[in-house]
């Protein structure tokens, strides 16, 4: 679609572009840039030159380049460095895209700003790495359209003020999509916009297609060969966007679907991706001095994905070859002051932190996955910890607390459906009171998470029960089509003192098994306290 065709609200977008190509211009260091660049036959030197006259610009690219997005081995020390690593090609998308005018952000709220920004670079983070990850294409035109598809925004801030803001807010209360609320209020949308003044800029015309192209699966079906990769990119790039930042929980499914129909399906999970994204988008906002609003742990988003799709009837749908049942299997409803309640086969799940003595387990009292893991313990564990501490201060022996996690439990979740990992759940608790001789204490605390309480036991002791209840895991998975894995986080405390907080074990074995995570899992960690 190119750029200059006249889109819906002509009438009302003309006189808005022209005064915004008035209004706002590039800076005169990323003009030269273009100029130099359009020459093929252009010395480097020339262009690293001409972006040394802008010291600021310099320091961000120099960051930027450093940062984990680009992942280079070794420090980028200088800018004919970065030239010489990235080429021209990618140093140019940078200089063009953090050259934005700076009249764009003047006197714009500042929460509206926090919010820009994390769209825009989780949405140029996500295009970057799906396009190199599973599309198997180059990542900096794409992180380039991500980063400047949404700069119409800002121009609209500025030129409708306050109704505008308070529109975006409306919008994005509602869960619903900017785009298509704008082209239904003013006639286009703001990437229109966005295009316009990337046209007038002298951008690639390519760039500017790119940009300007509607974000629809129809549209993008019947883009030109030569930019369908790219825009397939983009799309799934903006569900996860939507998804994050928007927290936009119907985005879920258009998301995993586009990564299901990439070229290269065989990914990292879900879980995986948007961990990786979300913290890319943290050092590169730090690398650009940006300050941005808290972002939305991918449980959280998860189990509320699931929440808005049950209270829309949306039929099962499937994600990959796994069903991803939504009608047929367990609801998820929210209510408007309590926590989540899940119902299934006319019972509700109990809490996090139910307690299940050794012999007494209920599969029909076993745990649904709950909203976000936290790094905090539970509070249900803290009165059975309490009650442990004192019977092992009391009799004079070790007390020892683990921490044992189904791994990328979310993506089980996404491939086995809510039914599914609950099932899984209850099998992990079966197998740690078959592999504990002892009698012992088995919590759910969140989702498929379990504390066990071992009293009497010491750090050895521990470990080896955790090595057990992982071995029993891999044996088990073995025999299966789809197995899963465990990791354990193990503290122990000799003796507990008359003061000894009881949650300082729940934060040590937490910690411990962060730390088992973080190798990968399938593993153990283990730690003595004082």
């Amino acid at each position: 679609m190119p750029a200059t065709a006249p889109p819906p609200g002509t009438d009302t977008l003309t006189p808005l572009v022209q005064r915004v190509r008035r209004l706002y211009s590039l800076p005169a260091v990323a003009m030269e840039a273009l100029r130099i660049t359009d020459d093929p036959t252009f010395d480097p030197a020339t262009l690293r030159e001409c972006i040394e006259r802008d010291p600021a610009l310099t320091g961000r690219i120099l960051r930027v380049v450093n940062s984990s997005l680009f992942g280079f081995s070794r420090q980028i020390g200088d800018l004919g460095q970065a030239i010489s690593i990235l080429g021209v090609r990618a140093l140019k998308l940078l200089v063009l895209g953090f050259s934005l005018p700076k009249e764009l952000f003047e006197g714009a709220q500042a929460d509206a700003l926090a919010h820009y920004w994390r769209r825009t670079l989780t949405k140029a983070v996500a295009a970057r790495d799906l396009a190199t990850r599973c599309w198997k294409i180059e990542g900096d035109e794409a992180f380039l359209v991500g980063l400047m598809q949404d700069i119409g925004q800002l121009a609209l801030v500025q030129e409708l003020g306050e109704p505008y803001i308070e529109f975006m807010q409306q919008v994005r209360a509602q869960k619903g999509l900017l785009l298509e609320s704008e082209l239904t209020t003013l006639g286009f949308d703001h990437a229109v916009l966005s295009a316009r003044l990337m046209d007038h800029w002298g951008l690639p015309e390519r760039i500017v297609s790119l940009v300007a192209l509607p974000l629809t699966a129809d549209v993008i079906a019947k883009a030109p060969p030569e930019m369908k990769a790219v825009a397939e990119v983009t799309l799934a790039a903006e569900y996860a966007a939507q998804t994050l930042v928007d927290q936009r929980e119907t985005s879920v499914q258009p998301l995993v679907a586009s990564l299901a129909q990439s070229p290269a399906p065989d990914q990292p999970g879900l879980e995986t991706l948007v961990n990786e994204w979300q913290e890319n988008v943290e050092q590169l906002a730090s690398a650009l001095c940006l300050t941005l609003p808290n972002r939305l742990g991918y449980a959280d988003l998860l189990i509320a994905a699931h929440a808005r799709m049950s209270e829309l009837d949306f039929s099962p749908f499937s994600l990959g070859v796994s069903p991803f049942s939504l009608g047929d299997g367990p609801g998820v409803r929210v209510s408007q002051s309590g926590p989540i309640a899940i119902h299934h086969g006319g019972f509700t799940h109990p809490s996090p932190g139910t307690c299940f003595p050794k012999g007494e387990r209920n599969d029909a009292a076993a745990c649904a996955p709950r909203p976000a893991r936290s790094s905090r313990p539970d509070p249900a564990l803290s009165g059975q910890l309490a009650a442990a501490v004192a019977a092992c201060r009391h009799a004079r022996c070790p007390l020892s607390l683990l921490m044992v996690q189904i791994d990328a439990y979310d993506d089980h979740i996404l491939t086995r459906g809510l039914e599914g990992a609950t099932d899984l759940t209850n099998l992990l608790a079966r197998m740690i009171e078959a592999e504990a001789a002892d009698e012992i204490r088995c919590l759910l605390v969140a989702d498929g998470r379990h504390a066990v309480i071992l009293e009497a036991y010491d750090r050895r002791e521990a470990v080896t029960l955790s090595r057990d209840i992982v071995d029993a895991v891999r044996r088990w998975s073995k025999s299966q089509p789809r197995g899963f894995t465990v990791s354990v986080g193990a503290a122990t405390v000799e003796t507990p003192a008359r003061n000894f907080p009881p949650l300082d074990l729940a934060s040590a074995a937490l910690k411990c098994l962060e730390n088992a995570r973080s190798f990968g899992g399938d593993g153990v960690k283990s730690i003595d306290i004082y």
